[in-house]
């Protein structure tokens, strides 16, 4: 709040879910009480889609994560509506979750840097919708803004995975 005065009323100000205790979205009344109690009065939800799945460790295909999203959305009753963007991905990485729990007592004392990204890319993998159920999440929330977001290791490793992710949302032109 103490930023609120110097964000322009026009501008949007807008909170990404994360997939680590805190804005999950799972929690309603968490949810609620963020948002009635910022001043900026132009305030709403990024919904990053590969955050929420990493919420669900059990989920196994994109289609579970599809309906695990709509249900958690739908759940925030009328705080849904304050969804305004999609960071649009996929993770599902509920295998690679358990095992490094089950592995917990073979933790170091400290990680370098690219042990620790190497771990959050392995929960958080930011991969390309293939199914034509992710148009289901499209249509419920109708985005003002939509980000496809991708870990990519070239420009035409990012083009295969937009191909990929656009083709699933039933948009098969690009312009690259």
């Amino acid at each position: 709040n103490s930023l609120a005065p110097e964000i322009p009323p026009n501008i949007a100000l807008l909170f990404e879910n994360l997939w680590w205790p805190g804005l999950t979205l799972k929690d309603k009344e968490l949810t609620a009480m963020l948002l009635d109690s910022v001043t900026h009065r132009n305030v709403g939800i990024m919904l990053d889609t590969g955050h929420l799945m990493n919420t669900n460790p059990n989920l196994k295909t994109e289609a579970e994560g599809v309906e695990y999203i709509l249900n958690t959305i739908e759940n925030l009753g009328s705080y849904a509506r304050y969804v305004r963007g999609i960071h649009l991905h996929q993770s599902l990485s509920g295998k690679y979750i358990r095992s490094s729990q089950k592995n917990a007592k073979q933790c170091k004392a400290e990680y370098s840097m690219e042990e620790v990204m190497q771990h959050v890319l392995h929960i958080d993998e930011h991969r390309p919708f293939a199914t034509p159920d992710v148009q289901k999440i499209i249509n419920y929330v109708q985005p003002e803004f939509l980000v496809h977001e991708f870990t990519q290791h070239s420009l035409l490793d990012w083009k295969q995975k937009l191909s990929q992710q656009l083709r699933a949302l039933c948009i098969n032109r690009m312009a690259i």
